[in-house]
């Protein structure tokens, strides 16, 4: 899984509704996060 820098209440705050996702689900969102929060800080 993709390293989880913002593993701050933020990304427990958004990460909390996806717990009932299957792990692939959870994978794939967790990237496109990642993904934003990278370009939000470039």
């Amino acid at each position: 899984m993709v390293a989880r820098h913002t593993g701050d209440k933020e990304w427990r705050r958004v990460r909390a509704p996806l717990i009932s996702l299957n792990d692939a689900d959870f994978d794939a969102i967790g990237s496109v996060f990642d993904r934003l929060h990278l370009a939000k800080a470039a």
